[in-house]
């Protein structure tokens, strides 16, 4: 008895250090830039991710407002905008500490430890085993879609929240002691206010789903509601707070035109990619996906060996008594997110997209970043399960194997099916196998993992532990092989190199340019320009948008490139960055109005304002600043005085000190009314969203205080007994 103790300790000694050492070794090698002083730009890391936190880093050295970018669309209310998390404590130390290019990477990096160890505290909440639980973290921390979003900064820090929320949830309701209780309810307002900070709205909402289903599942199982009142009162305490965020978030999506018919179900998983999960490189090496779209997007595999305990979870059920509720919860989470990852092409999501919420997001395919959470969940429950059987069963027969080697046939199916698309005689045959499929190589690789974890795993429920300690390693390098050799495809540079690299004006201008082909990248201002245009996910409503060249001209842009090979386009006439203008007139359609006016003397409003004929006066930019513009006015006569910066309702405009009206001009730009003499003139960025948000923030905390101080009832269970489970 003593000599069987020692040989499971030592299998789950060798299990929990194969796994680490896994981890590590995965996470070792994303952070291989770092260790070079290199960064990754591959997709919106140099177009969105980079020109954002290099101007954030900029504003806190220099001790500017980072809510307001003039640098992009003629400036920007980046702070609504959200995905640079602007307000957030650790990006806020980050940037002021450290140089951009560690900074960066530091934010990139930071995500996959905090995944990691989330998981694994919340798995040890249930009587899961140290070498199953970092098994299980691993297999969500490093998944698929986590590794595949590596360029979308606040997508994976919005989904590390999620196993930490978890884990908070689950020790204010089922924690044995007072501490525990008040400590779980002030980590779910903190950790709610962090998400809302830091994240992309749409990994908010699901991570809400993940909360109410882990709620749910715990109510369920208790039979008891108390502390519900309390644990929502923490929770909204936290939202609150984060309406610092919020706010303004739900500010720049109603001035956005980004909602179209249809933009709910625009990258929708098709049906085929669901193959993926037995076939991992079916549809190729490279793309690895059915459909048009964002290649990472729909990516849905997530190792064989974890689909495989995923299976083998399901399957015994009834025999995981002391985890069966998690185990339930954690296939039938799983499965509900691969129906709603369909989209168009699933029933459910069709009636859920009429949602404010859910209607308000594109990639329902997102919806996998749940089916992976649920896999590292049964993964380590399921490790758990074959670690018990090979105590008990050595030398049992194959064929209580057959839930594992089912999968695996479905996989050499797969294969074969495909391969056998690549033999059908004649040109055709061959064209379609070439434009769906993967080469013959890498589709005959996902069969041959898919039967290799398949039998690793059944040799170790039949006592084998090397082979439990070689499934392991397996899925580890498995998951890593596929997740790394997509961010690999990743350019890595030095930041000093990267942004010498951008198209130059052929002589240096202070005004704008416009990059017709880097339409979609905000990278040229790390060379210290700004654009007219601009890439973002709430990007502003342009009225001008019909007339790029009336827009360009207003805008100050002196510079046009159409496309990187091509030559410099000079653009006549660009008004100057501030003037004053003598003639208004009202217009509700601009583009229409401005033809055959002299734009120059002429100055379209959307209200009547009464100015004396007269000599436009001059005009001395005096402070030009993020969020904040000073100038100089000498008028003759009443005039309003026009800036080339955008118009936004949160802007504030003041005149010798007194508040004035900020006026929208030429239906895209920034004005206001400025009487006869000599005037100092101040715009400063201030928009109530954010105001209103502080305040908010404030109530949230005392709310949240509140809950914590409140125990509202007697700790909701006992401790878990870890009885028969491995040290």
């Amino acid at each position: 008895m003593k000599l069987a103790r020692t040989e499971d300790k030592l299998t789950h000694t060798a299990v929990l250090f194969t796994t680490i050492f896994g981890a590590s070794a995965i996470f070792l090698l994303l952070a291989i830039p770092m260790l070079g002083g290199r960064i990754y730009t591959w997709g919106d890391l140099s177009n969105l991710h980079l020109p954002f936190r290099y101007f954030y880093k900029q504003c806190l050295a220099a001790g500017d407002s980072f809510l307001w970018m003039p640098d992009i669309f003629c400036g920007f209310y980046l702070h609504g905008e959200g995905q640079a998390g602007l307000l957030h404590p650790l990006h806020l130390a980050l940037y002021a500490a450290l140089p951009l290019a560690v900074a960066f990477n530091l934010e990139l990096l930071l995500a996959y430890p905090v995944l990691f160890s989330g998981l694994y505290l919340f798995l040890r909440r249930w009587p899961v085993s140290r070498a199953a639980a970092v098994f299980g973290a691993l297999v969500f921390a490093f998944s698929g879609f986590n590794l595949m979003h590596y360029m979308h900064l606040n997508v994976v820090a919005g989904v590390a929240h999620i196993p930490w929320l978890l884990l908070a949830i689950d020790l204010a309701m089922r924690g044995h002691a007072p501490r525990q209780v008040r400590a779980g309810r002030l980590l779910v307002g903190l950790l709610t206010a962090s998400q809302l900070l830091v994240s992309h709205p749409q990994f908010i909402l699901y991570s809400a789903m993940a909360e109410i289903w882990y709620v749910t599942l715990l109510t369920w199982r208790q039979r008891r509601w108390t502390g519900l009142a309390w644990l929502g009162t923490a929770k909204f305490g936290g939202i609150l707070i984060g309406a610092l965020q919020l706010l303004p978030t739900l500010e720049a999506a109603a001035a956005s035109p980004t909602l179209t018919p249809g933009y709910s179900y625009s990258f929708s998983l098709h049906p085929l990619n669901l193959l993926q999960l037995a076939g991992p490189y079916l549809f190729g090496m490279r793309d690895r996906f059915f459909g048009d779209g964002n290649n990472e997007e729909l990516a849905v595999y997530n190792g064989a060996v974890p689909l495989l305990l995923f299976v083998l979870v399901v399957w015994r059920w009834r025999r995981l008594v002391t985890v069966r509720p998690l185990a339930l919860g954690s296939a039938a989470l799983g499965i509900l997110a691969a129906v709603l990852a369909l989209g168009r092409y699933g029933y459910l999501y069709r009636l859920l997209a009429h949602l404010p919420l859910f209607g308000s997001f594109r990639c329902p395919c997102r919806h996998i970043v749940l089916v992976h959470l649920a896999m590292g969940i049964t993964a380590a429950l399921g490790l758990d399960d074959i670690t018990r059987a090979a105590r008990t069963s050595a030398g049992r027969g194959w064929r209580r194997d057959w839930p594992l080697l089912s999968v695996s046939l479905v996989s050499i199916a797969i294969a074969v099916g495909a391969l056998a698309l690549w033999g059908v005689a004649g040109p055709g045959g061959r064209r379609l196998a070439a434009a769906n499929l993967g080469q013959p190589a890498h589709i005959a690789a996902g069969a041959l993992l898919t039967t290799a974890a398949t039998f690793l795993l059944a040799a170790a429920r039949r006592g084998s532990r090397l082979a439990l300690v070689g499934a392991v390693l397996f899925a580890a390098g498995d998951i890593g092989v596929y997740g790394l050799a997509w961010v690999w495809r990743s350019p890595v540079v030095r930041l000093a190199n990267f942004a010498p690299e951008m198209p130059q004006p052929p002589r240096p201008t202070r005004n704008r340019l416009f990059f017709y082909d880097w339409y979609h990248s905000n990278a040229p201002v790390l060379c210290g320009v700004r654009l007219a245009h601009g890439y973002a996910s709430l990007p502003p409503q342009r009225e001008l948008q019909e007339r790029p060249d009336l827009f360009m001209q207003l805008a100050g842009v002196e510079w046009a490139l159409p496309a990187p090979d091509a030559a410099w386009q000079h653009i006549p006439h660009p008004t100057p960055r501030a003037r004053l203008v003598a003639r208004a007139q009202v217009s509700k359609d601009v583009c229409h109005d401005a033809h055959g006016l002299e734009l120059a003397s002429v100055v379209l409003l959307a209200e009547p304002v009464d100015l004396p004929p007269g000599e436009p006066g001059n005009v001395h930019l005096v402070l030009d600043r993020p969020g904040r513009i000073r100038l100089v006015t000498v008028a003759p006569s009443r005039q309003v005085l026009v800036l080339s910066e955008s118009y936004h309702q949160g802007w504030r405009a003041y005149v010798d000190g007194r508040p004035t009206r900020a006026l929208r001009a030429y239906g895209d730009f920034l004005a206001c009314v400025v009487e006869a003499g000599n005037h100092e003139v101040e715009f400063r960025f201030a928009p109530r969203s954010l105001r209103l948000g502080a305040w908010l923030a404030v109530v949230g905390a005392a709310l949240l205080t509140f809950a914590c101080l409140s125990l509202g009832g007697e700790p909701s269970e006992r401790p878990i007994s870890r009885s028969g489970q491995p040290p």
